[in-house]
């Protein structure tokens, strides 16, 4: 189950709209028109289904621990970049690329931990210098 978002025409952002829906349940339902109140700007905002998709609650979970790790100014690039696939991400509409992006920004974050990790270990290649 995932929460069914919107873009706030206002300030771009995803806002929730209130409705949770699994992905494919929400693909083949009808088209409808509703009405979602923005907790950004404070306005009601009308949208069509199309314009809608189901943010699934790893996703989300993820896209709050990049947003605390972009916080330290030693980010590794893998993270960045991870970020800005998230970034593009959220631009797209629910489908097989989107997924992907999600799935490549997964990757480069287990490639952030390894590198953290193996700069952390103590080179075990390279003799001790005394």
């Amino acid at each position: 189950m995932g929460m069914v978002m919107v873009k706030c025409p206002q300030t771009g952002r995803a806002i929730p709209t209130g409705i949770e829906i699994d992905r494919e349940s929400f693909r083949r339902s009808t088209v409808f028109f509703k009405r979602t109140r923005c907790p950004i700007c404070r306005a009601d905002h009308h949208w069509f289904a199309r314009d809608a998709w189901v943010d699934e609650p790893n996703a989300i979970a993820m896209e709050r621990h990049m947003a605390r790790m972009q916080v330290s100014p030693e980010t590794s690039d893998w993270l960045l970049q991870a970020q800005d696939l998230l970034d593009e991400a959220r631009r797209l509409r629910p489908g097989q690329a989107r997924d992907e992006l999600r799935q490549v920004a997964k990757a480069m974050r287990e490639l952030a931990k390894l590198d953290a990790q193996s700069e952390a270990a103590p080179d075990l290649d390279r003799p001790e210098r005394r």
